[in-house]
């Protein structure tokens, strides 16, 4: 969960009682914290039909149901999944509600692109999370990632540079995500952004907001020479690190300050406007490329650890899979989603998931 800088005040209201024992609990509270008892049976949420604008609602029972837009019947709106998982090989990801949200408001997109032998030449990962205290945070996480993946893999297909192609697919991710605003709504959707594009030889990484990019070196065998070294690609756009930066708290301090986590740049219609961080490296040894929102993140944030967990699984989807169980088992506060991808790359699968 993120919120603005703006100091954009959090939705009030009180949380649900629990249906068993009646104990109160905090507003997007999944479980109830006295008997365990399952506080959301149904839930009922409006969406926008992206063909039409019309609202269409969406009822979950906490499984990845659909409904039809009424007014135009185009298109089948759904519910985010709780838990999602996505193997292509060459880029894994897992994507997962929590312990403590009602929903799923982070979004994972995967995309890759082969040669005429299969062999990869390409592969794109962008992970959102929306900003809860938007409306219809989870719209705008879905509309950012799948809109910057789809035009990161036609730049890969076309071989265009990769960091003009991240600049101009966080441009119209920005403009796809403005355009789900309903009115004057003074919360309009939002969202964070961070994408890697990793090619045989490169890794280009763009973020706006505090979801996270890091390289992790694989483990060097005896004797061999150093590689590149495990080190996080991204800086936070957030208070805490804004108040590092300016030198004026401790990196200790300021996360221990209540609005530590607060965002001071993100994606939506009441952005900033400024283009998004871009950062590139050629690593010279095998390793692996994570993104992730900052539900993961939280639990475990130092590259050198994130690669030694990492190093213990031969399948990725495994390794993705730890990770987002060591959030849940820390506490699970927030959605949590981590995309791997392997260095050099390996060939695609069929997909699973």
């Amino acid at each position: 969960m993120n919120e603005q800088l703006s100091l954009r005040p959090a939705r009030d209201g009180l949380g649900p009682h629990c249906p068993r024992c009646d104990s109160p609990g905090e507003p997007g509270d999944r479980f109830c914290e006295a008997c365990g008892a399952d506080l959301v049976v149904q839930e009922a949420q409006a969406a926008l039909c992206p063909d039409c604008g019309a609202e269409v609602e969406v009822t979950t029972t906490h499984v990845d149901t659909a409904g039809q837009c009424a007014a135009c019947a185009r298109r089948t709106l759904a519910a985010p999944p709780d838990r999602m998982e996505l193997d292509l090989g060459t880029v894994v990801g897992v994507s997962d509600r929590g312990l403590r949200h009602r929903r799923n408001e982070d979004a994972l997109a995967l995309r890759v692109l082969c040669g005429t032998d299969d062999e990869p030449l390409a592969a794109v990962a962008v992970v959102c999370d929306g900003v809860s205290s938007s409306s219809t945070p989870e719209d705008a996480s879905r509309t950012a990632a799948y809109t910057a993946a789809e035009l990161l893999a036609e730049a890969a297909r076309d071989d265009l540079d990769a960091m003009t192609a991240t600049r101009s697919a966080v441009r119209s991710a920005v403009e796809a995500v403005s355009a789900l605003r309903v009115g004057d709504d003074p919360e309009p959707p939002s969202c964070t952004y961070v994408s890697a594009v990793v090619t045989p030889s490169e890794v280009t990484v763009g973020w706006i907001g505090d979801s996270r990019a890091y390289w992790l070196a694989a483990p060097e065998p005896t004797g061999q020479p150093s590689g590149t070294p495990s080190s996080r690609l991204t800086t936070d756009h957030s208070w805490a690190q804004q108040m590092v930066d300016l030198g004026q708290l401790s990196e200790e301090e300021a996360q221990a300050d209540r609005r530590a986590n607060a965002l001071c740049r993100w994606v939506g219609a009441d952005c900033d406007g400024r283009p998004p961080n871009l950062a590139a490296i050629r690593p010279t040894a095998p390793g692996w490329v994570l993104l992730c929102s900052d539900g993961m993140w939280h639990y475990l944030r130092e590259a050198d650890d994130l690669a030694r967990l990492v190093a213990v699984f031969d399948d990725p989807l495994d390794a993705a899979r730890a990770l987002t169980r060591l959030a849940l088992d820390g506490g699970g506060h927030d959605n949590i989603t981590v995309a791997l991808v392997p260095f050099p790359l390996r060939e695609t699968t069929s997909p699973r998931g």
